[in-house]
Parts: C-alpha cells; structure tokens; sequence
C-alpha cells in the first residue's frame, strides 16, 4: 500500500529554523539574535527541540506535562502538554484521505513566551498515516 505522508508546516520567520538548531550552535546561525536572549533561552529552546521531536517520533514529551486543565477531545486522542514558555498539542485524529481511513498525527507548539519568538506563534508537523500504518507505527515506539 502506499504511503500517504502529508506535512503541513506552519512557518512565520525564523523559527523553525530556530528549533532546527542545535541551541549551543545558535550563536553561529544565520539567525541574528541578542547574546543575552540566547543565553536566557538555550534551555527552553533545548527542551522546545526534544518534546518536538519525539512526539514526531510518535513519543510523548519528555519536559513538558500533561495539561490536565485542557478537554479531551473524543477525535482519536489528541492531547496537550504544557512547558515553560510552549505548549505542544500532540494532533492524532481519526481522519481520510484519498478514500484511505486513517490518522492525521504530530505536534502542533505553540509559542508562548514572546522572548521566544516575536512572530511565529504556531509550528506543526502533521502526518497522515493509513489505520495499519498507525498502529504499527505507535506499537513500534511503545516497544522501544
């Protein structure tokens, strides 16, 4: 079967890019920033970078916690987590595409300390992934 792989990418500015970095390395991008901002941030936007990524892994976050204070959507299991400075909404809802059932899944953060960004509030990474592709895909995660 073949696979459906659908990213959406939310993108305003520069920071993706920024979560792209390594955060000892921002001070040599290309990203124009104030020595002070990096070095008051470098670990949010460390843990920014990890909860990212291992929830594109299919993980849960490793720093930020469970929101217990946001409803459970009856979508699939969709889910929010709470940082310092971000929340990350873990999207896994029961969807179709091309006539294929399955589940749209990724993080969606959000940005909510304006040191972090002045412009980009939302980046996301979403995935469309058939039923059988899903499970196989979450069962391999779970296991390692």
């Amino acid at each position: 079967m073949k696979h459906f792989y659908i990213t959406v990418l939310i993108l305003i500015t520069y920071s993706l890019q920024l979560l792209a970095l390594p955060a000892e390395n921002l001070q040599q991008s290309p990203i124009v920033m104030e020595e002070k901002l990096v070095k008051e941030n470098s670990e949010i936007i460390k843990q920014i970078q990890e909860d990212f990524k291992l929830v594109e892994l299919g993980k849960k976050p490793k720093f930020a916690k469970f929101d217990k204070g946001q409803p459970l959507l009856a979508d699939g299991g969709t889910s929010t987590y709470k940082g310092k400075g971000y929340s990350i909404t873990i999207q896994q809802t029961i969807g179709k595409l091309l006539g294929v059932d399955g589940y749209f899944y990724g993080p969606i953060l959000k940005i909510e300390n304006e040191g972090l960004s002045s412009s980009a509030k939302n980046i996301s990474s979403i995935k469309f992934y058939s039923t059988g592709e899903f499970k196989s895909f979450k069962n391999d995660k779970e296991k390692k």
